[in-house]
């Protein structure tokens, strides 16, 4: 023993005479002898001398060098290279600008600059990045909001090589750069621009590759989405008009700058990158501790390294200017070696990817590190790509991609206990989790991860789910992951995915409840059909929904045949679905299985998975019923460093689908009106149906069916009881259609007995009011009504005759009013308001009053009013303009007595369909910015616009909202398959919740079409709606609790 102690201690001499402490100091006037009374001045001196079992002890400051190892340590004697005590040290690839005088305005400009890094040049003020010139403008400082414009779709206008829009700025763009995302919005792309047409105000550029990622793929041959692309165009002075952007001109070295506050950059506070990289290790065992990197990257080739406790702001920031792929090499930190370890780091801010391992990088480590905010730029780009052998990727929290967030694809990898959320931002056909492959098992696991919130932007459509084992992935061993919160599908197979293992999942809120948990893509290839084949799936649970859907290129359908009947080849066994929690919360993100729930003990055993189970037997889903409750990602809070590191990595979910709200209890629908004759609400959509009390509503009978009713058609008006669904005749009216019926009102003046309803009386369209129980008649007054205030006092009044020459099927048959169909703008006619007391009725908002503010019309146009709503107050008035034939809306508010008449939406938007959310906010659905149809919510007056639906409701529906203002309900026109669907969405969140499906016949089309038209009752426990799906149009309800 004694013999031992003395070889211990000899050891610990020589490695003590032997290691030796360099200390660096930049602030050191004089180059120093690295001693910490006189230390180097720059780290490469250290660098230059610095031996296996040496430290170097850098000290405060900001280090404008590159790290570039030279000699290697050994497992026993590292060399180290950390701060000095708990000095905060940064290392960065930029230098300070100054010499700044004033250009245009608030632009500045410096010479002498030098940025030689090309794609790579980047600006930087204050450590903050800085916009290079660009249009549109970034107006919200968020790189992954794109602020772009689509490229004209006409024929003619784009090509491989060049893409128009009316919008661009008649600029000198030669020579500068276009950034492109495709309609399919899989990768974007950026080409130098060649030329530019300013009188067809067409971007020029190299001609596109024909093979992916171009091709018919990411060009603006693909039509998708309603779109073929978007796009802003940067890098030329004449574009650099807003605060944040800078231009930088190569052979003049000229910096221009627009700092944020328009005022002249102050000194040494502006910064530009000047080299590729901070830290470059060739060497090994090499250990890098404490230290704060800025502005370019970290590159690890050697083995057997460590790189622990440091912080990395904007390592990899670039362009992608004439890349002729989907992905780059650059990273913030790149490794090409083996046994490499990265270890609590924080990793910040990149366009492209955060740490990439790459195919010769083998058996490394990367554990408990924060990566956020990288690929920005869109490209196939990841928080953490990992390529090579036998790596381990655990307990990482990762925050924030414009694609995928993660991708695996080393033989023998393990991805475990990692949180990883908020990606396909503004991509899409991508995933959290998104690997592709070549049908060759991998062995890599995928266990103990939570992946949420994966939601793309509006133009790159509805593809963000939540594991993707894309084209030919093969033998991921898939257990005890949590997904929630994606907008398509949990899980995604495609092409020749095969062999797979996926057990023991947690999938929740995976989409729309229509949307299938599995996804397969089969289409044809090279002649050759594919095949989602020899996967397993046991134990995994939903919530409700299609277990399976799959595509093969020409059809798309809800199809389980890959997993059940005869004609499956995978093994799906012992999955549930459930349609509520059986999991203690989803709020408060606890998946453990409740002390009742029903996924306890029914799982079945898998060994190697879950034979460590309690109980009786395994447990369905992602955790055990007093098992372990693990929570993934970092478990350390990271202080200490040169910048504080964002919170996002600390989010739990944006809880914005379905059952992350409390959403009511819906009933089935109830039919309350019998199929002999024909029935339907007795009014528009979104008016209140119901008595105040609910005992009835207001229904009308008929026997027409398939064409448009005229004056030789009354219809019965009756009362339906909503306890014995009996229809009670009160009226007949001769005034009516399938669109809006006789727009029959209860009226607030006395809601369980009056109401006011339309006839043609004496060939004059009247509105009549009536007790409904008594059938006496109160009062005819000398105009229909086309909107009445909730009080019930005020009424507006519309010409249906001029709607029936411009739009039949809204108008009522006769000639009840004068249509003045030869009269371009009538002086005399327009909105009239109505007192229902008195019967006097005022011209309010004549038809020739807003020529000046509706959308340019032709001379051949007919302007007519449609659609008018009061708002929830009584103070104001909606309605549309519309002319004809050139088809052309202008949408309109205005005081309840005329005056103030403001538009609603600029040019092109339109408008269609409407409520008031109270006396000032009101929803129209409108073609929103030009481009995509949706439901906006906005303040009359104002351009406040926000789309509601988080994308989901990104159409023209009939949307109204419940008397408390909680919910909307909305329906859908029907689809290619004549399918008709109802969505609730919750006001607060946004979450939307399917609660009705339903298959129009095809003989209900045209005039006669029979739409949803949701309405609510006084209580908002019930929805009103008209239907066809029973083979004729009948009247139901949805009781909600």
């Amino acid at each position: 023993m004694k013999k031992g102690i003395l070889v211990g201690l000899l050891f610990l001499a020589t490695l003590s005479m032997t290691a030796k402490e360099y200390h660096v100091d930049c602030s050191n006037p004089s180059l120093g002898n690295g001693s910490i009374n006189n230390p180097f001045k720059t780290i490469a001196q250290a660098v230059k001398v610095m031996k296996k079992g040496d430290i170097c002890y850098i000290h405060e400051g900001i280090y404008r060098e590159t790290i570039i190892t030279e000699r290697s340590g050994t497992s026993n004697k590292p060399i180290t290279f950390t701060r000095y005590k708990n000095d905060k040290v940064i290392i960065s690839a930029t230098e300070s600008v100054s010499g700044w005088v004033p250009y245009k305005g608030n632009v500045y400009k410096t010479s002498g600059v030098n940025m030689p890094l090309g794609y790579a040049n980047n600006v930087y003020l204050n450590d903050e990045k800085m916009q290079i010139a660009r249009w549109p403008n970034d107006t919200d400082n968020n790189e992954y909001s794109l602020d772009a414009k689509y490229i004209d779709m006409t024929k003619g206008t784009w090509s491989m090589s060049y893409i128009s829009n009316n919008e661009i700025p008649k600029l000198d763009w030669t020579g500068g750069i276009i950034h492109y995302l495709g309609a399919h919005s899989g990768c974007s792309w950026e080409r130098t621009i060649t030329d530019y047409n300013r009188d067809e105000n067409r971007i020029y550029f190299e001609t596109l590759p024909d093979k992916w990622p171009f091709g018919k793929t990411h060009s603006p041959k693909r039509f998708e989405n309603g779109h073929r692309g978007i796009f802003y165009l940067m890098n030329t002075l004449e574009a650099l008009d807003a605060p944040r952007e800078w231009f930088y001109n190569t052979d003049k070295k000229e910096l221009y700058f627009y700092a944020p506050n328009g005022k002249k950059p102050t000194k040494n506070t502006v910064e530009v990158a000047v080299r590729s990289h901070t830290l470059k290790i060739d060497s090994d065992f090499i250990h890098v501790k404490g230290l704060n990197f800025f502005g370019g990257m970290i590159a690890i080739s050697g083995n057997n390294n460590q790189f622990s406790n440091c912080m990395v702001k904007h390592g990899a920031e670039r362009l992608i200017t004439n890349l002729n792929g989907a992905a780059v090499n650059d990273a913030a930190i790149r490794v090409e070696g083996q046994y490499n370890r990265i270890q609590k780091c924080v990793l910040e801010n990149g366009t492209v990817n955060g740490i990439n391992l790459k195919r010769e990088a083998s058996n490394n480590l990367v554990e408990n590190n924060i990566v956020q905010y990288f690929n920005t730029i869109g490209i196939h780009a990841h928080l953490i790509n990992s390529q090579g052998t036998a790596n381990k990727i655990i307990k990482n929290s990762l925050y924030g991609s414009a694609r995928d967030g993660v991708k695996v694809t080393g033989d023998n990898s393990e991805f475990a206990f990692n949180h990883v959320q908020k990606c396909l931002i503004s991509g899409a056909d991508g995933g959290l989790f998104y690997v592709t492959g070549r049908s060759v098992p991998r062995n890599i696991e995928l266990h103990h991860n939570w992946f949420h919130d994966a939601y793309a932007d509006t133009h790159a459509g509805k593809k963000a789910t939540g594991i993707y084992l894309d084209n030919n992935a093969a033998g991921y061993i898939v257990h005890h992951n949590v997904v929630w919160d994606v907008e398509w599908a949990g899980l995604h197979f495609n092409w020749n995915a095969i062999k797979n293992e996926i057990y023991n999942n947690t999938f929740w809120n995976v989409g729309i409840p229509t949307e299938a948990l599995v996804s397969c893509w089969v289409p044809e290839r090279n002649g050759k059909q594919t095949n989602v084949k020899d996967n397993i799936l046991y134990n995994n649970i939903s919530d409700e929904r299609p277990w399976c859907d799959s595509g093969n290129g020409k059809v798309y359908r809800v199809d389980d045949k890959e997993f059940f009947g005869p004609e499956s080849d995978n093994d799906f066994k012992n999955n549930a679905q459930f349609p509520k929690t059986p999991f203690v919360s989803l709020q408060n993100k606890n998946f453990a299985p409740r002390n009742d729930s029903p996924i306890i003990d029914k799982g079945i055993i898998v060994k190697g998975i879950n034979d460590n189970f309690k109980g009786e037997a395994p447990d369905l889903g992602a955790y055990e019923y007093g098992g372990e409750y693990w929570v993934p990602g970092v478990d350390w809070t990271p202080e200490g460093f040169a910048w504080k590191p964002g919170s996002d990595y600390l989010g739990t979910g944006s809880l914005t689908v379905s059952n992350s709200v409390s959403f009511p209890n819906v009933s089935e629908p109830i039919q309350i009106t019998n199929n002999d004759k024909e029935h339907l609400f007795a009014s528009y959509y979104g008016i209140n149906s119901f008595s105040q009390n609910q005992k009835y509503v207001t229904v009308l009978e008929t026997d027409v069916k398939n064409r448009i009713p005229t004056e030789e058609d009354p219809a019965i008006l009756g009362l339906v009881n909503l306890e014995t669904h009996k229809f009670e005749p009160i009226a007949t009216t001769k005034a009516w259609n399938f669109q809006q019926g006789c727009m029959a009102h209860w009226l607030g003046t006395s809601p369980d007995s009056l109401i006011i309803y339309n006839d043609l009386r004496q060939d004059k369209l009247v509105s009549v009011i009536l007790n409904v129980h008594t059938k006496k008649e109160i009062k005819v007054l000398d105009r229909p009504v086309s909107a009445v205030s909730p009080d019930g006092k005020k009424a507006i009044s519309l010409n249906f005759s001029r709607l029936s020459i411009t739009r039949k099927a809204y108008g009522y048959g006769g000639n009840g009013q004068d249509p003045q169909e030869n009269v371009q703008l009538p002086k005399n006619d327009g909105l009239f308001l109505m007192d229902l007391s008195s019967g006097k009725s005022k011209l309010i908002v004549p038809i020739d009053k807003v020529k000046e503010i509706i959308h340019e019309f032709t001379p051949e146009d007919l302007v007519y009013f449609n659609h008018t709503l009061i708002s929830r107050d009584g103070t104001k008035v909606f309605w549309l303009a519309r002319t004809l034939p050139s088809w052309k809306t202008t949408a309109l508010t205005a005081n309840i007595n005329g005056t103030d008449i403001k538009r609603c939406f600029p040019d092109d938007w339109g408008g269609s369909h409407f409520d008031w959310l109270n006396g000032k906010e009101l929803m129209v659905t409108t073609k929103y910015n030009t481009e995509q149809h949706a439901h906006v919510l906005f303040t009359a007056g104002q351009n406040d616009y926000k789309r509601l639906g988080k994308g989901l409701l990104d159409y023209d529906g009939h949307g109204t909202f419940s008397p408390n203002a909680k919910w909307m309900v909305t329906d859908t026109y029907p689809s290619k398959n004549r399918e008709q669907k109802i969505y609730l969405m919750d006001m607060r969140t946004e979450a939307v919740l399917p609660i009705g499906r339903f298959q129009q016949p095809k003989e209900y089309t045209g005039g006669w079409r029979c739409d949803i038209h949701c309405r609510w009752s006084p209580k908002g426990d019930i929805i009103g709606f008209n239907s066809t799906h029973n083979g004729s149009r009948q009247v139901y309800i949805l009781k909600l609790d």
